[in-house]
């Protein structure tokens, strides 16, 4: 469409309305595989017409943005124009559809063929005035996604200009993310934003940094794309990135390193339902946190928690228990102000011990944690909070709603989609449950499929329909046979009877 636009104002403009003159650009007539070929020789015919003008300075310029581009951004990366001048030659660009706003004082947008046309004339120096204007358009720190949006460009500009490093550390890691503390991420949950960014240092995503990169920076970027994935449940792309994280981290000798990356690889696994793959990614992270000795103890206890949850969804109880146990003398070490464990671990520490019928534990446990998750505005671990006292509160039907309504609002805030259906699940309705259903099968979230069959045979036994209970039971027992998920072999028992 934008081809035949482009072409019937060029037709006009320069052949004299003569529709035989098309032949006149070359290769038109060229059959070619690659999407937007036609109109990208019609803008080609314009870069020629336009040659020495005020239009093709604009367009020229336009080529360095992968947006609308705000006037005084364009006036870094444009030859200066009379204002008169430049009012025609929007207006000219306008009536060819070459452009799609006209007013000097907006942002000037066009299509993004154009862009993509005109970004080969862009330069390393012309993104780097554009990477130092966009850096100080924001504050230091910026609260909110809007205000950190200028970051976000300028982010895009400094890769472009050769920057990587210094966009890594100086905007990304240090503005956007505040270090450790992940703000991006833990109070934004801005993971599809998250998610563009690192793609900025991607050569080929997800396989590939840009080659300037160092390597332990190179680790960690893998990192960052393969939880980014992860989150918005694009599981099957996650795998590769994280993979590459540990091989850049085993040959840098990183231990510590290592042992992370080991953890967010068992966590993929368990999202899409691999369990003893799980378990032996989780045994590795814990092996390689003992070799990296210089590793805080706060920092420890992750790898075991994270191996206590594989095993207690392999149906390996006792030692879960032990290796929680375990994890949080290691977190009261380190945390004196925050002795028990909270966030994830915390969560499925209080999952285990619900389980084991410990609700009263539990209950002084999540309404501890819940104080410091409101206190720190974390939506995830307030939403796994109320979910862990949602569930602990079951036999008060009245308070049991309440939290887990709560649970389900802040973790569909929080933006991690493999948590989401935690809460729905617990509180199961049947749109929860149709909404488990779609993202389980959508993002291949098997145990979470094995979860929804169970309570689906449920809700069909409590309305009479033995049917359709018999076809989600059979179904979750293949699938607890196809993941390892023994964690609900004991469900199957109590369900067999009524559905066989």
């Amino acid at each position: 469409m934008l081809a035949l636009t482009l072409l019937g104002t060029y037709l006009v403009d320069f052949c004299g309305a003569d529709v035989r003159r098309r032949v006149d650009i070359p290769q038109l007539m060229v059959e070619e595989a690659k999407e937007g070929a036609h109109a990208r020789r019609v803008i080609a015919a314009y870069d020629r017409m336009f040659a020495g003008k005020p239009e093709l300075a604009i367009l020229r310029a336009l080529g360095y943005f992968n947006r609308p581009a705000d006037p005084a951004a364009l006036r870094l990366v444009r030859s200066k124009i009379d204002y008169r001048q430049y009012q025609a030659a929007l207006k000219r660009l306008h009536t060819a559809r070459l452009i799609l706003t006209r007013d000097p004082a907006q942002p000037l947008d066009c299509h993004p063929l154009v862009r993509e046309y005109f970004s080969g004339d862009a330069t390393p120096e012309g993104h780097a005035k554009l990477y130092g204007y966009y850096s100080k358009q924001a504050p230091y720190r910026p609260e909110s996604l809007e205000e950190m949006r200028p970051l976000v460009f300028a982010v895009y500009h400094g890769c472009r200009a050769g920057r990587y490093e210094d966009a890594i550390e100086n905007v990304y890691r240090d503005r956007m993310l505040r270090g450790n503390e992940g703000y991006l991420l833990k109070k934004l949950d801005a993971f599809g934003t998250n998610l563009s960014l690192v793609a900025d240092f991607f050569e080929t995503p997800w396989t590939q940094t840009v080659a300037a990169i160092a390597p332990s920076r190179q680790s960690w970027l893998f990192g960052i794309a393969g939880f980014a994935l992860r989150a918005v449940g694009r599981l099957a792309d996650a795998v590769e990135p994280m993979q590459a994280a540990i091989n850049v981290s085993l040959d840098l000798e990183d231990w510590s390193s290592v042992a992370r990356c080991y953890v967010s690889l068992s966590e993929l696994h368990l999202s899409v339902g691999n369990v003893p793959e799980t378990v032996e990614a989780a045994q590795r992270a814990v092996d390689f946190n003992e070799r990296g000795r210089d590793e805080p103890l706060g920092l420890r206890l992750i790898p075991r928690t994270n191996l206590a949850f594989a095993l207690q969804q392999s149906g390996e109880l006792s030692e879960a228990g032990r290796l929680f146990a375990e994890a949080e003398l290691l977190h009261a070490e380190s945390n004196r102000t925050h002795p028990i464990l909270y966030s994830i671990s915390g969560y499925r520490y209080c999952d285990l011990l619900l389980i084991q019928g410990q609700t009263a534990e539990v209950r002084r446990r999540a309404y501890q944690t819940l104080r410091w998750a409101e206190e720190l505005r974390l939506p995830l671990n307030i939403g796994l909070d109320h979910l862990s006292l949602g569930r602990a509160h079951i036999p008060d039907s009245a308070e049991s709603t309440h939290h887990l309504d709560q649970a389900v609002d802040f973790l569909r805030r929080a933006g991690q989609l493999d948590y989401l259906p935690l809460a729905l699940l617990a509180r199961g309705t049947p749109q929860d449950l149709a909404e488990v259903f779609r993202i389980a099968t959508r993002s291949g979230m098997r145990l979470h499929l094995t979860d929804y069959h169970l309570a689906s045979a449920r809700l069909a036994l409590l309305n009479g329909d033995r049917t359709q209970a018999r076809e989600h039971f059979t179904k979750a027992e293949t699938l607890i046979q196809e993941t390892g998920y023994h964690r609900r072999d004991s469900d199957l028992a109590e369900l067999r009877p009524q559905c066989t």
